[in-house]
């Protein structure tokens, strides 16, 4: 290397090049790679941030200024841009460090390895051209050395990059899905005994139950509504239920089999789901139907979407169910979100469903028609219904509170007539302005 060179001229000066060397490649990127780690890791997290809270807000915007959160949505925004920015500030001075340490080094190097030449010429150790050519050697030689210097701290944004899709990749699923498990020809009921549910992972799982002792059994052709108090704990039974979630404790058999042993394609042939929110692809109505059964007739696809109710909406759309939705179906109302799940559920015809407050945007005309289609295809099918609305409830074989974590059974219709006796009908009017587009 430099250093034996220079040390043919004089050793001292061959023992100062390698130290510097040291100094600028290994301790520079020392100093700066963390700071400049940790800030490109906020930068990087702080517009992710922002980013999901803006569509949030927008997918939102009606729901916001209805409830008087505009204000503070705006505020949550501001602040979420306050932080991008410090974040994208604080990372430009770490890396202005980085490049302060890194030319600092060089001068420093170069003023010692000159003050060394120098001592050298006065004693008569190295001559003046030697001295001269020697300097100039050593500072020519930096620029390459420190661009060797820079590439650690240079990486590590993208390393900060890089470590987010990494995370995300090892990401592990709450629920480990069994291809090439059991397959059960049709659907002969399904049975919970003493099933329980807990979000937490250690000793005191059974003290934060959300699900504590259910029991519950659905056979082919039952109608079963399950109502309770917000925070009970009826999405995560669906959750559970559907294997979107394990259980923690108790046993859960669908047509006789665990519900674990069952192929996860063969488990979704026997239930589906209408959820509360419900997602959209960008993409045409049509092929967001057809999601549930990706080979389905057009002609299939057509009726699931008469069954649902949703004729008005697509005669407004332009290209009816040709119409492409961009946004999660920004243009369209919740309500008419919803009904696309219905269809959905029409058109996987699973015989067990599953359905996650299905019409809590609909007005009570459209509740009617779209309760009265889901009846109509009842054949033999399986209905479990999440609900707080009289309709829904009224229609029911069975109902069932869930408190504490249990199902406690009640009389359906005895409780129907009571809410009907209060006027729990006029509901209509309060959920009609929800479905208006």
């Amino acid at each position: 290397g430099r250093g034996g060179v220079f040390c043919t001229l004089a050793p001292w000066l061959g023992l100062t090049a390698p130290a510097a060397d040291g100094l600028l490649v290994l301790l520079g990127p020392r100093l700066t790679a963390g700071p400049t780690y940790r800030a490109a890791s906020t930068e990087r997290a702080a517009p992710g941030a922002l980013h999901s809270l803006v569509l949030e807000s927008l997918d939102g915007r009606d729901q916001l200024a209805g409830l008087g959160a505009a204000a503070r949505t705006r505020e949550r925004l501001m602040a979420a841009t306050t932080r991008m920015i410090d974040a994208r500030g604080r990372s430009n001075r770490a890396r202005g460090w980085n490049d302060v340490i890194t030319e600092t080094i060089p001068m420093l190097a170069v003023a010692a390895f000159t003050g060394t030449a120098a001592v050298l010429v006065s004693s008569g150790g190295l001559g003046a051209i030697s001295a001269i050519v020697a300097v100039a050697g050593f500072t020519a030689s930096f620029p390459a050395l420190m661009s060797v210097a820079r590439l650690g701290s240079g990486l590590q944004p993208t390393l900060a990059s890089a470590r987010r899709v990494f995370a995300l990749m090892d990401e592990e699923p709450a629920v480990k899905e069994n291809e090439g498990g059991r397959t059960p020809g049709s659907f002969t009921g399904l049975d919970a005994r003493h099933l329980a549910f807990s979000y937490a992972d250690d000793a005191d799982a059974h003290a934060d139950a959300v699900l504590a002792d259910v029991d519950l059994s659905i056979r082919p052709g039952d109608v079963i509504a399950v109502q309770g108090e917000n925070g009970a704990g009826k999405s995560t039974l669906i959750d559970v239920l559907m294997r979107f979630r394990d259980r923690t404790d108790g046993t859960l058999d669908v047509s006789g089999e665990s519900i674990e042993t069952i192929d996860v394609h063969a488990l979704r042939r026997l239930e589906t789901m209408v959820s509360q929110d419900t997602f959209l692809f960008d993409d045409t109505v049509a092929r967001n139907i057809a999601i549930a059964r990706p080979k389905a007739a057009r002609t299939d696809i057509e009726a699931a979407a008469r069954d649902a109710g949703l004729d008005d909406v697509l005669a407004e759309l332009p290209g009816g169910l040709d119409h492409r939705l961009t946004r999660n179906g920004s243009e369209l109302s919740a309500g008419q979100r919803q009904r696309i799940a219905v269809a959905r559920a029409f058109l996987r015809d699973a015989p067990l469903v599953l359905l996650d407050e299905p019409t809590s945007n609909m007005d009570a005309l459209l509740e009617g028609r779209v309760l009265d289609a889901l009846f109509r295809h009842r054949d033999g099918r399986a209905y479990l219904i999440v609900s707080h609305r009289s309709a829904a409830i009224a229609r029911a074989d069975r109902l069932l509170t869930l408190r504490d974590g249990r199902l406690v059974e009640d009389d359906a219709q005895a409780i129907s007539g009571r809410e009907n006796d209060r006027g729990i009908g006029l509901e209509a009017s309060e959920t009609s302005s929800m479905e208006r587009a």
